[in-house]
């Protein structure tokens, strides 16, 4: 009874110092909650900033992506539109050692006429390529009339084919520079104005 008794003094005696020993222990729960909350919502700011830069990171990709897209598909125009130009030298540096083209020589000329139609701004490349189908066929045919002395004799119509042909000769001889200056605006990287940046 005598421990009992001195329990119950102490108790009462010290109920001040419980109470707000009480206090103390809400305060720091009610603290501790807050600062969880604030973690949580700097957790949560952290996340949605790490979500926009992934977004704008993805973006960026993409339209890096999109950009190589379309500098690899004006290189593939110009490198077609190149071999376009090739076949036409190559026709010349026919003509130019022989002095003259054959229909075989100028048979394989039609791809290139179909090809630029899709591949050249405007008509002016594609009439040019037909004026020198036509004019290679007519001189292949031209020649070899005059060469077969036995299908033509000497005669009128013989001198107007070799005249004609003569004609045909002289075009072809200046067609060199001719279709340089008519492909130079689409295939001359040097200035802005290239086929890169005219078929966009």
């Amino acid at each position: 009874m005598g421990l009992i008794k001195n329990l119950f003094d102490f108790l009462s005696t010290n109920q001040p110092i419980i109470v707000p020993l009480g206090t103390v222990l809400a305060a720091f729960v009610s603290a501790f909650a807050a600062f969880v909350s604030a973690a949580a919502s700097w957790t949560s700011a952290r996340i949605a900033k790490s979500q926009r830069e992934l977004a704008e990171r993805q973006y960026e990709l993409q339209r890096q992506h999109q950009e190589l897209e379309v500098i690899r598909a004006k290189r593939e125009i110009y490198d077609r539109q190149l071999s376009v130009y090739q076949a036409v030298t190559v026709l010349l540096d026919i003509f130019e050692g022989r002095a003259g083209v054959s229909k075989q020589d100028a048979n394989p000329f039609s791809q290139c006429r179909a090809e630029a139609d899709f591949l050249f701004q405007g008509d002016e490349i594609p009439k040019y390529l037909k004026q020198i189908s036509i004019n290679a066929n007519l001189l292949a045919c031209y020649l070899e009339q005059i060469n077969d002395t036995y299908a033509l004799p000497v005669g009128e119509q013989r001198n107007e084919y070799v005249n004609k042909a003569t004609e045909l000769r002289i075009w072809f001889s200046n067609q060199g520079n001719t279709a340089k200056d008519k492909f130079k605006p689409y295939l001359d990287i040097s200035t802005p104005t290239t086929s890169l940046m005219a078929t966009s």
